[in-house]
């Protein structure tokens, strides 16, 4: 998918209220449909099973990963190719969410320390997204 930052934020946010969706459809869109155990999302260790270094209810629903946090459930999505990578994460219950589209190989060492500061996000499964910070933070 190609888009701008701004229409993206558009459409999480209609997901998160549920604005041109039936109930139904939004309830199954954001149902865990399968469980996460593994100890990444990519590379070798993608196959290795390690529920118990997961966090709580970490799942694939429809098109969405899902999480349980101290600020309820979350859905979060990532992409990236050679020049960029991209991050968004939505808690409905606190009625939060943001976008962050890069332009370089190294977005992803700057997303968790930028969700922490702009939204409280310590909760994104990082570790098993592999995204293991800035060097030197």
């Amino acid at each position: 998918m190609e888009t701008t930052a701004a229409d993206y934020a558009r459409f999480l946010v209609a997901i998160a209220l549920g604005t041109g969706l039936e109930p139904s459809s939004l309830q199954e869109m954001l149902r865990p449909q399968v469980s996460i155990a593994t100890k990444r999302m990519f590379g070798p260790a993608a196959s290795e099973s390690s529920a118990e270094s997961q966090p709580p209810g970490l799942a694939w629903a429809l098109g969405w990963g899902m999480v349980h946090t101290p600020h309820g459930r979350a859905f979060f999505h990532t992409g990236h190719d050679n020049g960029w990578q991209n991050y968004t994460v939505t808690y409905r219950d606190k009625g939060v969410g943001i976008v962050i589209l890069t332009n370089s190989n190294n977005g992803e060492t700057m997303i968790p320390e930028f969700l922490e500061r702009t939204i409280g996000d310590r909760h994104s499964p990082f570790a098993w997204l592999g995204y293991l910070g800035y060097p030197g933070n």
